[in-house]
């Protein structure tokens, strides 16, 4: 296979994002209810809100030992002080972890990002919540050597920045849910024009409640998988 044939390839990487590691139990439920309905690797945005159980961390050991799933880190709360970021909280909801300039917080993710690492053997990739991050905490990221650090609409990895589309719901609310997936429509549309096809597919917790949201990502899937996607873990999405 040429090299120009290998950096054209459609890859659409499929996400859970916001899963907590305190979840335990009902974190796994969640992942194998999407590893039943969609077949395809599938990757992990954990929250680091506390060290894994023995059970959840056995459970996802095998599922990344046989290629099925990716963990990346995804934070260690998921929620920042309300002062933080006001002109952005119409869209982060006060959940964008990393606009917060603090110490401790830049502590407590280098512990918990070189625990995930040292649990699964693998170096992980980066996910700030709400794909946002001040500059101090971007600087943090980098130095942490993750496999990849994400962004709403771009993803990094060895120093290079490359666009890549995002569809996403995450939303309980009817009306908001509108407009994000008419949004998410588009998404898909401009990465079926795109001469370079990598788009991600987030499926968030509020998700699982609202049939007509799971359905709109598995038919958004299909699509895709039908003009010729591959589904691949979001460590393989760069080229």
């Amino acid at each position: 296979m040429s090299y120009c044939r290998i950096y054209t390839m459609k890859k659409l990487a499929l996400c859970i994002h916001d899963l907590r590691a305190s979840d335990g139990e009902d974190a796994r439920r969640k992942i194998e209810t999407v590893q039943q309905r969609f077949h395809a690797p599938l990757t992990i945005h954990l929250i680091c809100d506390r060290s894994l159980n023995d059970s959840f961390t056995a459970f996802l050991r095998k599922e990344i030992g046989a290629g099925r799933i990716e963990v990346a880190f995804h934070g260690t709360r998921h929620s920042c002080p309300k002062e933080v970021g006001r002109l952005l909280s119409f869209y982060h909801k006060h959940e964008a972890e990393y606009l917060a300039d603090s110490p401790e917080l830049r502590a407590a993710t280098t512990l918990a990002f070189s625990e995930l690492e040292a649990k699964f053997a693998v170096r992980p990739g980066i996910c700030p919540p709400c794909w946002l991050a001040s500059r101090e905490n971007a600087r943090l990221f980098r130095s942490l050597k993750p496999v990849y650090v994400e962004a709403m609409l771009r993803m990094r990895r060895e120093g290079k920045s490359r666009f890549s589309h995002i569809v996403s719901l995450g939303s309980p609310k009817r009306l908001e849910l509108l407009g994000l997936r008419v949004f998410a429509r588009l998404m898909r549309f401009m990465a079926s024009h795109s001469k370079e096809p990598r788009l991600r597919m987030a499926i968030h917790p509020c998700d699982f409640a609202i049939p007509e949201s799971m359905q709109f990502f598995e038919d958004s899937f299909q699509a895709l998988s039908d003009q010729g996607f591959k589904a691949v873990l979001l460590r393989e999405l760069l080229p």
